[in-house]
């Protein structure tokens, strides 16, 4: 796994950002960029996990294989309980995190995502071998309709890195995701955000991750899929706070 850290001089407590699926670390570069402005005192992890950006080994199979490979990386690297925020697939991720590895976990933001994450059979019908056909599918439903035209452009250009096998593997694993009977289980302080215009994990979808015992969420006005290129502040803004009450 390729792993980019910003602020690595710093002693605070690390924060782990997670991409989502069709994307790598660089999604989350405009909310580091925030980050940098608050002083936030943490080194800043920026995953590009298995079979995406630089990294050189194949996709995972699972929401559950690619946790074990971020909590590898944590306690191989790291050693520590971190802050994990997770957009989409990523959120997925950082919640299995919570579940399987919660000595490493010390707290969640949990970005355009839910507890379950089923993906529609006609686009999973195109992976992997009609994977630019994909991408023009999924581009609409990923970006609020007021974007900037060049958000969406540095987003979608990060998609269309994507390997196609990946993408089939990244889709496949969030159909196969459902933790919902087990957010009780969740121990980790909890901050939610969702996109009020999110299409992809609706607010619906999103509000079913308040059974995460003291979760707080926070809708997004006017806002899509992609908030970490679309509001990056506001992403930010929750992380700031996250990190404020561990």
């Amino acid at each position: 796994m390729k792993v980019t850290v910003f602020n690595s001089k710093s002693e605070g407590m690390p924060t782990i950002f997670i991409h989502g699926a069709l994307g790598d670390g660089s999604e989350w570069l405009l909310v580091v960029q925030e980050l940098r402005k608050t002083k936030m005192d943490s080194p800043m992890h920026l995953l590009d996990l298995p079979g995406h950006g630089a990294s050189e080994e194949e996709a995972a199979h699972s929401v559950e294989e690619y946790a074990k490979a971020v909590a590898d990386y944590i306690a191989q690297n790291i050693g520590k309980p971190c802050l994990l925020v997770g957009h989409s697939m990523g959120g997925a991720i950082s919640q299995m995190m919570a579940l399987e590895h919660s000595s490493l976990t010390a707290g969640l933001v949990l970005v355009a995502t839910g507890p379950k994450l089923l993906v529609a059979p006609e686009f999973l019908a195109m992976l992997p071998d009609r994977f630019q056909e994909s991408i023009a599918f999924f581009r609409p439903a990923a970006f609020g309709p007021d974007t900037p035209e060049l958000l969406v452009q540095m987003g979608v250009e990060v998609m269309a890195k994507c390997k196609p096998i990946t993408a089939y593997w990244d889709f496949t694993s969030c159909d196969q995701f459902d933790v919902i009977q087990r957010l009780p289980e969740i121990k980790a302080p909890t901050i939610v955000l969702t996109g009020e215009l999110d299409v992809l994990t609706p607010v619906r979808l999103g509000s079913k991750l308040k059974a995460i015992p003291g979760s707080e969420m926070r809708i997004i006005n006017d806002m899509g899929h992609m908030l970490p290129i679309e509001n990056p502040t506001a992403v930010s803004s929750a992380i700031v706070e996250a990190f404020g009450k561990l």
